[in-house]
């Protein structure tokens, strides 16, 4: 629980108490449970800082220093945080819906089931952060630098991704025994990125497996080796994004917009591109066999609606004999 003496010198007197933290770096301080919102605490010392269950809605951190700071399930609802240093903080399940992070260090942050929902995260660095299963509905992630964070599972609907720079995450891939490719990606598996604007943003060999991707803005993306195994791309717009040697497996790709795409080596396996636009499409030994399409369906679906169609047949003949065998009787 909260340390009383601490919290009383901590709304006191801002300029005391960084000079107490500075005269007392072993002290770890206890603030957990304060109840702080709406406080002024312009560039405060909280490093290291125990602030578990705190109320800092609408609180003022501009420029405070939370490195290190354990922040599990803090309230920050609108809370300004810009320029704030939260490198490797601890915000697990933290509610930072509408607050404002522009130009905010949070290197390897954790913040895995956070609430981010219409966040300002403009010029923000969240390199090596975990985002794991955070909402980040309408968020505001443009020019941010993303580097190696995982958003595994994190929900992005309508958030703005436009000028995020991606920096390359290692990925060995098993292909054949002796043989190891190295894949590059950023990880969105079974993300909720329902209308996310990706527009022009790097994304090379990232991984979109099962992600949802409905009407996404994905045009001018570099999408070069992407993974979208099983990936939901419907009404997404891909005009002129560069999907060379992507894999679209099992995709569901109806009614995209794949117009000037490069689709150059391009695997679709099992994938729907039904109404899908694939205009002036660069298609250099792309492998659409076996895909869906308005004009046909696949041998093996067609296989096994035969089957379900003979099993009708037969259970309406022995119903028909049944009837037969009843009206004689």
């Amino acid at each position: 629980m909260t340390n009383q003496e601490q919290l009383h010198l901590f709304k006191k007197d801002k300029d005391a108490w960084n000079e107490w933290r500075h005269h007392n770096r072993d002290i770890r301080p206890n603030l957990s449970h304060a109840r702080l919102r709406g406080t002024d605490l312009l560039r405060v010392n909280l490093h290291d800082a125990d602030l578990s269950y705190a109320d800092l809605q609408e609180a003022e951190l501009i420029g405070a220093r939370l490195r290190d700071a354990n922040m599990y399930r803090v309230n920050m609802r609108g809370a300004n945080l810009q320029g704030a240093d939260l490198r490797n903080a601890n915000l697990t399940r933290a509610d930072l819906t509408g607050a404002s992070l522009n130009h905010a260090d949070l290197r390897g942050a954790n913040l895995s089931e956070a609430n981010l929902t219409e966040i300002d995260l403009l010029d923000a660095d969240v390199r090596d952060a975990n985002l794991f299963q955070a909402d980040l509905r309408g968020a505001n992630l443009s020019d941010e630098e993303v580097g190696t964070a995982l958003f595994t599972n994190a929900n992005l609907e309508g958030a703005n991704l436009d000028g995020t720079g991606f920096d390359a995450t290692a990925l060995l891939v098993v292909v054949q025994p002796q043989e190891v490719v190295m894949r590059h990606g950023q990880d969105y598996r079974d993300a909720n990125l329902e209308r996310v604007n990706l527009c022009g943003v790097n994304l090379q060999g990232a991984l979109f497996h099962r992600a949802n991707l409905r009407h996404a803005d994905l045009r001018d993306a570099d999408l070069q080796a992407a993974m979208f195994i099983g990936a939901d791309l419907r009404g997404a717009n891909l005009a002129n994004a560069n999907l060379s040697d992507a894999q679209l497996t099992g995709a569901d790709l109806r009614g995209a917009n794949l117009s000037g795409a490069n689709l150059s080596f391009v695997e679709t396996y099992k994938a729907d591109i039904r109404n899908t636009n694939i205009r002036q499409a660069s298609l250099n030994q792309a492998d659409f066999t076996d895909v869906y399409t308005d004009e046909k369906r696949s041998v093996e679906d067609k296989a096994v609606e035969d089957r379900r169609e003979q099993s009708r047949k037969q259970l309406k003949e022995t119903m028909r004999r049944l009837i037969e065998q009843e009206e004689e009787k």
